[in-house]
């Protein structure tokens, strides 16, 4: 068993336990009816008020304990409580068979009375206790009265530990099933996760822990892209495959205080213990780069106790952000459309069949992952990289095919396209994050750049991305009116430009990924 199946409170338990202890109370109350009759029939025999007082200390605990709210009162401390009855009712029993004559009394049955309901009630701890006590007070009473004969005293100890070792082996097999009872309870069958129920009690407390120790908590909650589609298209038993397979890579991503589940369909979370919201983005970063091989999925995150201080809350915060997340996605392909082909147009006028937009915004990617982006933010950095040049599209053919060095005019009317194409994609509700990234992708970390004039960190770090990845790929291509460079040579100039015309880090990261660690060494 995991420890967050472990930790999972089951109601059905706290419900069983509280039966058991209503139950306990009133066989107790119907052993002392008992007691009341034998001492009616008996009461010429010696220190029968004593024995009365005893039943009736036994009858008022019995009845206090009914009357108690139990479930609020014992929750969490049930075996505490087994314990403790155990002992009261053993001690009373003894002191009961004391006073009506020692090893020889009936009463000694009664005994049998807290093991026998131990075993079927009780925790294997407490049940062992209850065997363990029955078989010591039968001990001492004889010790007290050696008299009476031998082998009773060797069959009905030999008897009572056997009853006591047959109770702990029936309290040992109660507890291995309810374990995997409640196991089953709190996993989603299919996928052997958490399911929706044991998520929500294991983070119900988590939560408490965070308050108690005034620290931090995250939700990460995730839904497959499309997932309809693949059942659709190939069949539930490559669904449910496909679930099966999306639990296995979260699960290997996941590091110590991380708990997954499966809250229905295709939705999963994750509760991150100890972790605040920028580290917890980050993770849902790292997670959604662990699926990208077979599942495209949107993430949203949100924290305790910034987002909510419930797990209500954080779940609608987010909820609320992946759906963001998914919306704008969806828009996405639909809105940028034009925008993708005004891209292709101008590849095609410049440079004929090289498709130097996608090449661009793929080099970007890898760069920005080289650096650390993650998750929607690489994408980000792909889309704006791709959309660099559409301002291109106002420039005319001879200016943009011209082999030579361009006029003043011209190089003004060229170096016009940034804010054209950042104004352009800028129209796009949702998209003026990127609109900036392309009005600043040809500035200069030494301020000799365009539209602005911005300097180093004034420029950001998605532009300066674009420029070295825009950078690379016009050297390495084959133009008509220039040959293209070797990639050692474009990383050659590039690192030769770095820290005037080009950002360094971008251009060691490009050096790591397009020419592995000797190139970049160099």
């Amino acid at each position: 068993m995991s420890p967050a199946e472990g930790a999972v409170q089951d109601d059905a338990l706290v419900a069983y336990h509280e039966r058991n202890i209503k139950s306990g109370c009133l066989i107790s109350l119907a052993f002392c009816v008992l007691y009341v009759v034998y001492l009616l029939l008996t009461w010429d025999q010696s220190h029968r008020p004593l024995i009365l007082g005893l039943v009736v200390v036994a009858t008022v605990m019995s009845g206090l304990i009914l009357t108690l709210p139990i479930g609020r009162l014992m929750h969490g401390r049930y075996e505490l409580f087994f314990t403790l009855w155990t002992i009261a009712l053993v001690a009373l029993i003894s002191a009961s068979i004391a006073l009506d004559g020692g090893a020889d009394s009936p009463l000694v049955v009664a005994l049998f009375m807290p093991v026998g309901f131990a075993a079927l009630s009780y925790p294997l701890r407490p049940a062992m206790l209850s065997g363990a006590l029955a078989v010591a007070a039968y001990v001492v009473i004889v010790l007290a009265d050696p008299g009476l004969p031998y082998p009773t005293i060797l069959f009905t100890t030999a008897t009572l530990a056997g009853f006591a070792i047959l109770g702990a082996w029936q309290a040992s097999n109660t507890d291995m099933h309810r374990g995997a009872m409640q196991r089953v309870s709190a996993t989603d069958v299919l996928t052997g996760c958490l399911n929706r129920r044991g998520f929500e009690q294991h983070i119900a407390e988590a939560l408490d822990a965070a308050v108690q120790a005034d620290g931090h908590l995250s939700l990460i909650l995730i839904d497959l892209d499309d997932f309809k589609e693949v059942n659709d298209a190939h069949g539930h038993a490559a669904g449910d495959d496909l679930l099966r397979w999306v639990v296995h890579s979260i699960q290997h991503e996941l590091r110590e205080g991380e708990v997954l589940g499966r809250l229905g369909g295709d939705e999963f979370a994750v509760a991150l213990s100890g972790t605040q919201f920028a580290a917890a983005d980050r993770r849902a970063g790292e997670l959604e780069t662990a699926l990208t091989d077979r599942a495209a999925a949107s993430f949203g995150v949100a924290s305790f106790p910034d987002d909510g201080v419930s797990y209500e809350e954080l779940h609608q915060a987010a909820d609320t952000a992946l759906y963001r997340v998914k919306r704008s996605r969806e828009a996405r392909p639909r809105e940028l459309g034009w925008a993708a082909a005004l891209a292709r147009a101008v590849d095609l006028r410049m440079a004929g069949g090289h498709d130097h937009s996608a090449a661009v915004g793929d080099l970007a990617a890898r760069i920005a992952t080289q650096l650390g982006w993650t998750g929607d933010d690489v994408a980000s950095v792909r889309l704006a990289a791709t959309l660099h040049d559409v301002g291109k599209a106002a420039v005319p053919d001879a200016i943009l095919r011209k082999p030579g060095r361009l006029d003043p005019e011209e190089l003004r009317i060229v170096r016009s396209h940034p804010p054209i194409g950042a104004d352009m994609v800028g129209r796009i509700p949702g998209m003026e994050r990127i609109a900036g990234w392309i009005r600043c992708s040809h500035e200069r970390p030494d301020g000799h750049g365009y539209p602005l004039g911005l300097r180093g960190p004034e420029i950001p770090e998605a532009s300066r991305i674009i420029h070295v990845a825009d950078a690379f790929d016009a050297m390495t291509s084959e133009l008509p009116y220039r040959r293209a460079l070797s990639i050692d040579q474009a990383l050659r100039e590039l690192q030769r430009c770095a820290g005037t015309q080009f950002d360094p880090d971008c251009v060691q990261a490009l050096a790591e990924v397009v020419a592995g660690p000797q190139v970049a060494a160099a």
